[in-house]
């Protein structure tokens, strides 16, 4: 199972099997290929946790081989019955067709909108940027929240970094530095 970490923030985000799968499947490996994306779910939300569940893209989705704009009624409708369930929104997810995907400055404001203007207890949302790779570890995950925007480092469970130095703030190394909080 593959997890990003920023040790200085202690944040830890693993991916449940099942959620693999279904990023798998929506990844951009033809040049046909549209973007997808849609939420991200835990059982148990916190600074570390598991995304238990990765759901859409939807129907209604705009999508395009470089860009993806979500239904919102058809995320929001998802959202409310996870919750039935006990699943907790965390977070979204989408694909970009690049083998070593980063967040455009587009995904960041998207991300920082919705972790500002949703209703949460939450410390922080994350952002999963997908790759054409089959090796989660070189997907992006960030984090957006109370202590501004970091990008976290794929790890093994077992600590093994797999790529990277440490999870890294936009301007500087988590690891190293304070995070400064987005005003």
């Amino acid at each position: 199972m593959n997890a990003w970490v920023c040790e200085h923030l202690e944040l830890r985000y693993s991916l449940a099997p099942k959620a693999v799968e279904v990023l798998l499947k929506h990844r951009q490996l033809k040049w046909r290929d549209r973007e997808a994306g849609g939420p991200l779910f835990s059982n148990a939300p916190g600074r570390r946790c598991t995304i238990d569940v990765a759901s859409g893209p939807f129907p209604q989705d705009r999508r395009t081989r470089h860009g993806y704009i979500p239904n919102r009624p058809s995320v929001q409708a998802d959202v409310l019955q996870k919750h039935g369930s006990g699943l907790h929104f965390i977070g979204t997810w989408h694909t970009h067709p690049s083998p070593q995907p980063t967040a455009s400055s587009l995904d960041a404001r998207s991300i920082l909108n919705l972790y500002r203007e949703s209703d949460h207890d939450l410390d922080a949302f994350i952002m999963l940027i997908v790759g054409t790779g089959s090796d989660p570890a070189t997907w992006e995950l960030s984090a957006q929240g109370t202590f501004g925007k970091v990008v976290l480092t794929a790890t093994s469970l077992t600590g093994s970094k797999a790529f990277g130095a440490g999870g890294h703030e936009i301007d500087g190394k988590c690891s190293d530095q304070r995070s400064e909080r987005d005003g």
